[in-house]
């Protein structure tokens, strides 16, 4: 499960266009661990200590890009079962800290 807050979900969304369909990778970091989502043919998954490398075909990327909304709630894909993406509500917040405004 890749868990994504829901600002990020519609940004990511776009950048799969930009990236993977035009043969580039697309990197997510956070303090804990390192997503890379990269073209390929086949569509597999492979995980090591702090990274996971998502390879995706074109099929599932189009799938992905079409559902990956700014919108609260759980993807499961058609075109790949192993993957479910979690999208979460982000919170934004001023300079002391307060939430004022939530996507998602």
């Amino acid at each position: 499960m890749l868990t994504l807050g829901a600002k990020q979900a519609d940004t990511v969304g776009k950048l799969l266009r930009g990236r993977l369909l035009k043969g580039k990778e697309l990197r997510l970091v956070s303090n804990d661990i390192s997503v890379t989502l990269e073209p390929t043919s086949t569509t597999s998954v492979k995980t090591e200590e702090g990274a996971v490398h998502l390879q995706l075909d074109e099929t599932v990327v189009n799938e992905l890009m079409g559902n990956l909304l700014p919108k609260e709630g759980e993807i499961r894909l058609t075109s790949y079962n192993d993957l479910i993406i979690q999208v979460v509500k982000t919170y934004i917040k001023d300079q002391d800290g307060q939430v004022v405004s939530t996507v998602g």
